[in-house]
């Protein structure tokens, strides 16, 4: 039996984090009617995922990781309430279900239901509830410092390793070695992506120069896994808003590694990293105002893509313009984003949150 004073003063703590249980619970309920309860866009029908679709989109992993987290605070606060770990997951799937039904029939604008959404919300909860349980740990740290710390530990470790191999250049060409082939300088048109309507008539890609005729866009094969740094001369713009790709640079027999393209009056370059293997969000680094002049000369396009930092430049008869991008663990918080990208004004700011928790 603890002292006298030690059981009233562990008394007293209870009952404040039963308080505290209860303004995180109110909180949490704002953010989650605020996070999928406000309008969204509105895709047309064909576009839209189907409702047992399982992390679906390109980014579909990035969804599937907010939508666990957005959960955990319920869950805290339902631990902090003194419930069970799993019947903090059984309240989390009971809400979601009928936020997934209200989204189903329309509710609000916007907005789609999911299965995948369903889980993901359970597991969220479910995770908050066990860190709501052990609140004595998280504040009574001198009762409970060594737990903390090996906690701690193994949870920096796990995350600074994870985005490491996150943001790295993903690279088949160990596979495509042993093949013996030699590849295709050239590979078919993608499909995903609108024929760009600018005219590309020259490609440098690892020192090889390959000319293009008429509109549309060229896909090269590119077998340096170290790295991508090519150019494309480019004539004239296409007049659309999204992004209009205008170079893909592969892989033999693999999803494109480096994307190039035109995006409303910018230019936009993409990479391949590991984390397109678990459909994470990834960085994307723009070159803004580098379509500026309709019946502007030609540009040329360089770019470079390697384990340290991607670069983009354009020239034409205006003055050079160049981006660089670092890749350094800062950054993999566009891992796991889908609404501020990294060319936002905020970009910069949630770097410096982001390297803080890291």
């Amino acid at each position: 039996m603890p002292p006298p004073d030690a059981a009233k003063r562990l008394l007293m703590t209870s009952g404040n984090v039963v308080r505290a249980g209860r303004w995180v619970f109110v909180a949490s309920l704002l953010l989650i009617g605020f996070a999928t309860l406000s309008p969204g866009k509105v895709s047309p029908a064909h576009l839209r995922p189907d409702v047992f679709c399982w992390a679906c989109s390109a980014n579909g992993g990035s969804d599937l990781t907010l939508n666990i987290a957005l959960f955990v605070p319920f869950g805290i606060a339902l631990g902090l309430l003194n419930l069970l770990p799993v019947r903090a997951g059984t309240a989390g799937l009971i809400l979601s279900f009928a936020i997934e039904s209200l989204q189903y029939f329309g509710f609000p604008v916007g907005r789609v239901a999911n299965v995948s959404d369903l889980v993901a919300n359970s597991v969220g909860s479910l995770v908050g509830g066990f860190i709501g349980a052990q609140w004595q740990m998280l504040l009574l740290p001198v009762m409970h410092k060594r737990r903390q710390a090996w906690v701690s530990i193994v949870f920096i470790i796990g995350l600074n390793s994870f985005c490491g191999w996150a943001l790295r250049p993903y690279s088949a060409a160990r596979k495509t070695a042993a093949d013996g082939r030699e590849s295709q300088p050239r590979k078919p048109f993608p499909t995903g992506y609108g024929w760009f309507h600018g005219q590309l008539t020259a490609v440098e890609m690892d020192g090889r120069f390959l000319m293009h005729t008429g509109d549309g866009p060229d896909s090269i094969a590119s077998t340096h896994a170290a790295g991508v740094h090519g150019s494309a001369t480019v004539l004239g713009r296409d007049e659309r808003l999204d992004l209009v790709p205008f170079l893909y640079v592969y892989e033999p027999d693999h999803l494109p590694k480096v994307l190039v393209g035109q995006r409303g009056l910018d230019v936009q370059l993409r990479g391949t990293l590991n984390a397109s293997r678990l459909r994470l969000g990834l960085p994307t680094l723009t070159l803004h105002d580098a379509f500026t002049e309709r019946d502007a000369g030609p540009r040329n396009i360089r770019f470079v893509v390697n384990r340290q930092y991607w670069e983009l430049s354009s020239k034409s008869a205006a003055p050079l313009q160049r981006e660089i991008l670092h890749i350094s663990l800062g950054l993999s918080w566009t891992l796991f984003q889908t609404v501020v990208h990294v060319e936002d004004r905020l970009a910069f700011l949630v770097t410096i949150l982001w390297s803080f928790g890291l």
